[in-house]
């Protein structure tokens, strides 16, 4: 069964008015207006969720993209989830992948409130501008970090 297949079984059992595009993606929003695209990849066997961070402007882009790279280094941050930049949008976007082999409606759905909820996080901080890590690049004490845990068996994502 492909990633496409797989994942447009698990959105309708969710909910029948969830369905793939023609490019294998699922836009969703929720009630409090936090969107996170869903989307299979065939090619990796995986599902990719991408929630939107902040938009990059001239004037952001340097520290925004250091502050990225920084994070995506330290692997307590944000786990097994990335910040990308997605150049059509101009936005940096918090991005997970995961295996759609043995994946299920609840998992999906806890990935999902685990993926907007640390996005909803890494927003706050990107847009104060604050950064999580010392002049030297080290990662400033834990409770600096905007997060704990979040994930279901291996499937974690850290925030």
């Amino acid at each position: 069964m492909t990633s496409t297949t797989s994942l447009a079984d698990i959105l309708r059992r969710i909910d029948p008015g969830l369905v793939l595009d023609g490019d294998g993606e699922c836009q969703i929003e929720t009630d409090g207006g936090e969107e996170c695209l869903i989307s299979a990849v065939d090619e990796t066997g995986q599902v990719v969720l991408s929630a939107p961070l902040v938009a990059v402007s001239d004037f952001s882009a340097f520290g925004l993209f250091q502050e990225a790279l920084l994070i995506n280094n330290d692997l307590t941050l944000t786990g097994a989830a990335r910040i990308c930049f997605d150049p059509d949008q101009g936005m940096l976007l918090l991005r997970y992948a995961t295996a759609a082999e043995g994946l299920d409606e609840g998992t999906l759905e806890v990935l999902i409130d685990a993926t907007l909820e640390l996005a909803e996080r890494m927003q706050v901080h990107l847009q104060a501008g604050e950064s999580l890590f010392d002049p030297d690049g080290e990662p400033a004490p834990a409770a600096d970090h905007p997060g704990t845990d979040i994930g279901v068996g291996a499937n974690i994502i850290r925030g």
